[in-house]
């Protein structure tokens, strides 16, 4: 065999075979003569099917030389071999008799015979560029570079038209050209499966070279069309999994019927199909179509703006259905990887509004100055998308969901949060109850990492996202823009400072809720680590965290928002007017409903535990102390650990247009005055006001006697802030409950069906001033009062 093929190698038989190919191109080329017009004419018809035997014989000649270098690792001949291939552009020429198989001139369809001839050549064309891969591995060299210099020009557009023929076949979608060159697609009837399915070789070379045409300084197809070529690969690959995982619900009108519903069914719906790809190949296409897309979006992200409003939902779709299907235990990093590429964009377009460094991000109210990317996430509902894939982590916390979702909410700073605010204001309402719904099936020893290594990564997942969006929020409360005139509402008008204070209103209990959980497991284990410190008795969690890092997120929060909450207070005793979103965040929200006492006293035993000899004080000291101050200020009875005043209530006067009272907290441990103390102490001279005040209430609260003497600034105006405060809370609620009614139940976890802005709620048929969204929320709110409210 080795003097055989040096001998061929040596007369140039390849070189020979590729003049002839080339001659026959020639004659079938449109107007070139008798011998290539007329697709019925037998001549025509002779001279291809002659033309493609020929062509069918050098390919295997070919597909033999290359084998038995390879095989017998003949590196000697595999040089010259590889070298006679690109010289001689034999692959380039038979791409092109593949492509004139097809009688361009009208008349008669083409004969029969022409049709399997073409698909034979196909098979063996790529059964060699599959050899050449090993060829140039062979060799040392890159096989996707050695591929395309073999084929040359010729071929690799040759391999564009055939990508949009094959697909065309596949999913009955135009081709894009007036005729496509495929006479019928290379397919096999797979009997384990029981339908058609593409060539997945074809394919796979098709979608390698559409990779290609995304780092080439001048591709043969326009950016958009890549785009779709690569959509519609993705589509085809997640279909063919739900098929291979028995999906195939009906045959008819000779397409395939694929139920392409996920998220546990909260989706549904169906493709239809003509051809699909078999089991072994989904894999190897569906991620090539992925890496076509991200690479393509990448250099062409204007084009894929444009693209991308109708192409969320069936990407992610594709994806799911692919991760579901090829995925076991460990998720598909590649696959992940372009889908972290797509997200990333979307947050790169919105860079431009993040804000600088400590700055609050820009808030834009006018859809049509926003980044294209992010009008066209919104309109192709990447937001309601991602919150059924959070509604089904709970019930499937290993799922391909998990996976996808973290990619886009967990993200830079104000990355998401950005996105979510200059969403419709109903949808991110649904996305927030979501999550707020999520949380509450968080037991607190998530935080603490001592759950389940599924229940931590939702958890990580849930609460980093919770984190981000909160933070957001409450930079943006805390520095206040100007609101449009007009209300928020309608489908197109965004609101993002209403949506911010929805964030607010919705995540910042739950996650005070986690971290007052975790610092009572953390005392009970002779472990009060949480706060902002990270003293000597903290330990380590998962990560190396220490159990201060994972709890302090949350209750650093509630410092940030009590400290905003005062101030927002302290400026409309004096008289200054404050946005009535921005007053939404008032204190007693904070203290109601967000455990403000007890998560600060604990941090205040953090702080106590640390005794650093810091002289210029940080950012969460001056937070701290401005956090303490307004509560000490307003809630001097909680602050010393006595509770709710006699009538249950926190100790306010009532105020007309409250909302109904929640529970009031519940009674805390007193707050450490030498904590307190030491919180002024490191303030120093930088903020001699504020710590001026702190000790001054630690003066107060030192007191002794039964009665605590009401400090001096606790004064009418004081009442009259806390009031403005409540009233504009009231109203938020409204405003949120008019946008999107909520079930009654306060402690709902229900997370059916594939979005909270879906969810059927029932009237209680006995007062019909409250709704549920199941008999399970209606009987537990009963039991918690509503059965004596129900009554009057």
């Amino acid at each position: 065999m080795r003097p055989l093929a040096a001998t061929l190698l040596k007369v140039h038989t390849l070189h020979a075979a590729a003049r002839q190919v080339a001659a026959v191109c020639a004659l079938l080329v449109p107007g070139a003569g008798a011998l290539g017009e007329g697709p019925a004419s037998q001549v025509g018809t002779t001279l291809r099917m002659r033309a493609g035997h020929l062509a069918t014989v050098y390919l295997l000649l070919a597909g033999a030389l290359i084998d038995y270098a390879r095989t017998q690792q003949e590196k000697e001949l595999a040089e010259p071999l590889l070298a006679a291939l690109v010289d001689s552009r034999l692959l380039g020429h038979i791409s092109r008799l593949v492509l004139l198989m097809r009688p361009t001139s009208p008349g008669a369809p083409p004969a029969p015979q022409l049709s399997i001839m073409q698909t034979q050549i196909l098979r063996e064309y790529c059964t060699v560029l599959l050899q050449l891969g090993g060829l140039a591995e062979l060799l040392g060299r890159n096989t996707v570079a050695s591929g395309r210099t073999v084929v040359g020009p010729c071929g690799q557009r040759a391999m564009l038209l055939l990508c949009g023929s094959a697909l065309s076949a596949a999913d009955g979608q135009p081709c894009g050209l007036p005729l496509g060159p495929l006479l019928s697609t290379p397919a096999t009837l797979t009997t384990a499966v029981g339908y058609t399915c593409v060539s997945g070789d074809l394919l796979c070379y098709c979608l390698a070279e559409l990779r290609q045409q995304t780092e080439v300084a001048g591709p043969s197809l326009s950016p958009r069309a890549i785009l779709r070529l690569a959509l519609r690969a993705m589509a085809l690959a997640g279909a063919a999994a739900r098929a291979g995982a028995g999906a195939l619900v009906d045959f008819s009108g000779g397409q395939n019927i694929i139920d392409v519903s996920w998220a546990g069914g909260r989706r549904k719906g169906t493709q239809a199909f003509r051809q699909l790809l078999e089991p072994q190949e989904v894999e190897s296409a569906g991620r090539q179509a992925m890496e076509v897309l991200a690479s393509a979006a990448k250099r062409w992200p204007h084009a894929w703006d444009a693209e991308a409003g109708q192409a969320w939902a069936p990407l992610l779709t594709g994806i799911l259905h692919f991760l579901e299907a090829t995925v076991a235990a460990k998720p598909d990093e590649r696959l992940l990887k372009c889908v972290g590429d797509l997200a990333e964009l979307l947050h790169v377009a919105r860079r431009p509004l993040s804000g600088g460094e400590g700055e609050p991000p820009v808030l834009v109210s006018n859809p049509a100055l926003l980044p294209r990317a992010m009008t066209a996430a919104a309109r192709g509902g990447l937001l309601p998308l991602l919150e059924t894939m959070l509604r089904c982590t709970c019930s499937r916390p290993t799922g391909p969901e998990v996976h996808v979702a973290r990619l886009f909410l967990v993200a830079g700073r104000n990355g998401f949060a950005t996105l979510l605010a200059h969403s419709p204001p109903r949808q991110a309402a649904s996305f927030l109850r979501t999550l707020a719904k999520l949380l509450r099936t968080l037991p607190p020893g998530a935080l603490l990492g001592t759950e389940a290594l599924t229940a931590a990564t939702l958890a990580v997942m849930a609460l980093t996202a919770t984190v981000q969006i909160a933070d957001c929020a409450l930079t943006c409360l805390g520095s206040p823009q100007e609101e449009p005139a007009e209300p928020p509402g309608g489908p197109e008008h965004h609101a993002p400072l209403f949506v911010m204070a929805l964030a607010v209103l919705q995540l910042l209990p739950e996650i005070a809720r986690l971290a007052f959980g975790a610092t009572q497991q953390l005392r009970l284990r002779g472990e009060p680590g949480s706060g902002g410190g990270s003293g000597d008795g903290a330990k380590r969690g998962r990560g190396g965290q220490t159990l201060a890092d994972l709890l302090y997120p949350g209750a650093g929060l509630v410092e940030r928002a009590v400290a905003i909450a005062g101030a927002n207070a302290m400026t409309h005793a004096a008289g200054v007017h404050v946005d009535a979103t921005c007053s939404a965040l008032c204190l007693p929200f904070l203290v109601e409903e967000c455990e403000a006492v007890p998560l600060l006293g604990t941090a205040l035993d953090a702080a106590l535990r640390e005794r650093t000899g810091e002289q210029q004080p940080t950012r969460h000291t001056v937070t701290l102390a401005g956090s303490c101050l307004a509560v000490c200020q307003h809630y001097p009875h909680l602050v010393r650990g006595r509770g709710c005043g006699a009538d249950g209530g926190s100790g306010e006067p009532k105020r007309d247009g409250d909302r109904q009272p929640t529970a009031a907290p519940a009674a805390a441990e007193a707050w450490s005055t030498e904590a307190l103390r030491l919180v002024a102490t490191r303030l120093g001279d930088t903020r001699p006001l504020l710590r001026r005040s702190l000790e001054e209430a630690v003066e107060v609260l030192e007191q002794s006697g039964g009665h605590v003497p009401v400090h001096a600034s606790w004064s009418l105006d004081n009442m009259k802030a806390l009031a403005v405060g409540a009233e504009a809370l009231a109203a938020l609620r409204a405003e949120a409950a008019e946008l999107l009614p909520v079930c009654a139940n306060p402690a709902c976890a229900s997370l059916e069906g594939d979005s909270e802005a879906d969810v059927r709620l029932q009237q209680c048929a006995r007062c019909r001033r409250v709704s549920y969204c199941c008999r399970e929320c209606q009987m537990a709110h009963w039991r918690a009062g509503h059965k004596a409210e129900c009554k009057t």
